[in-house]
């Protein structure tokens, strides 16, 4: 039996106007040795009509059916099922270039690298937005660049990375990524369940860093994000996202401390508290709640004290002029302040594409 080279795992809920567009620029990739693994997480529109379409006339694809469970629970079960020598994760309302596999497999192989990653082209209804994480063509990061640099910045920013506070979380994504099967099977990395912290990327990723020697970063902008609903992060309020975080972060803490992973890990998970506050007010702007009340979440949220601590030691020296602004506001502690700026953001957000 021949091995695949890469397993590409496709977790699937209710995504059919998408889903013809993934799997075709999966199916015919310019490599062909993959094995295609959908997970259909309980979808109750066509999606899974469309799946068994492609899986009839392509051997390749797999399908399995869950009880919806959500995408870490579907990812999971896809890394269980995967046989391929590397790993690669697909959202099933993107797309990803034809050459993707053949482009970054050959790279791995080169360099002998257990993560090689790319940046992404964020695609509106009628307008595209290049996505870089860094300014050079290509990098190559080994042994202790790996953990001072890609496995710390996974925790957070650090000194004159907060130029731009904007790309936190540029790493975090696990698609976007081809990964070495053995660091992640070998070391029984898995998802966290989304109900218990919310987004699972990062975590993933911060634990699958720790065990890596060798990265490759290309510049090449082979993955294709969807958004086509551009207000869709500024109208659903979530009541349990800040449960969900101080769960990550603790998940982020008791990792460092474990693993004596030291000081730059530290502030860098504090400046990734502070820089969360952004979420936390827009957060709250899509609340049912009137201004008053609105205003007086955003209090509360200051006046956590876990989080003060991180406000008051986030640097505002190398920041932008307007990220400045927000972030003295919130050192100040002024939710009247904030909670203009974020009606402004909001609305900025909130314009169609």
């Amino acid at each position: 039996m021949i091995v695949p080279d890469i397993s590409i795992i496709i977790p699937v809920y209710n995504v059919a106007p998408y889903l013809g567009q993934c799997l075709d620029n999966v199916v015919n990739q310019t490599h062909q040795n993959i094995e295609i693994i959908c997970i259909n997480d309980g979808s109750h529109d066509n999606s899974i009509s469309i799946l068994k379409e492609y899986e009839q006339r392509d051997n390749r694809i797999k399908i399995v059916n869950q009880v919806n469970q959500g995408v870490s629970s579907a990812r999971n079960y896809g890394i269980n099922l995967s046989t391929g020598r590397y790993i690669m994760f697909i959202d099933a309302d993107d797309w990803i270039d034809l050459e993707t596999c053949e482009k970054t497999l050959k790279l791995a192989e080169r360099y002998r690298a257990d993560v090689v990653i790319w940046p992404y082209i964020k695609e509106f209804s009628d307008y595209s937005v290049l996505k870089p994480i860094f300014e050079k063509d290509m990098i190559v990061f080994e042994n202790e660049d790996v953990r001072s640099f890609l496995h710390r910045r996974i925790c957070g920013l650090l000194g004159e990375e907060l130029r731009k506070p904007e790309m936190m979380n540029a790493l975090s994504p696990v698609w976007g990524k081809l990964y070495r099967q053995n660091v992640i099977k070998d070391f029984n990395v898995r998802f966290e369940s989304n109900d218990h912290i919310g987004i699972e990327d990062g975590l993933f990723n911060f634990i699958v860093f720790s065990h890596i020697k060798k990265a490759v970063y290309i510049n090449q902008f082979y993955y294709h994000y969807r958004k086509t609903n551009q207000s869709s992060v500024t109208k659903t309020y979530h009541p349990r996202g800040l449960k969900l975080f101080k769960n990550q972060l603790n998940f982020y803490k008791k990792n460092i401390k474990d693993n004596n992973l030291g000081e730059d890990y530290q502030l860098a998970l504090s400046n990734r508290v502070a820089l969360s506050f952004l979420d936390f007010g827009l957060n709250e702007m899509a609340s049912p709640e009137n201004s008053f009340q609105k205003i007086k979440s955003i209090k509360k949220i200051l006046e956590i004290e876990d989080f003060k601590s991180c406000f008051e030691e986030l640097s505002l020296k190398y920041m932008p002029i307007h990220w400045k602004i927000f972030y003295g506001f919130v050192k100040l502690g002024f939710a009247s302040g904030l909670f203009i700026m974020l009606s402004a953001i909001r609305k900025i957000l909130s314009q169609p594409s």
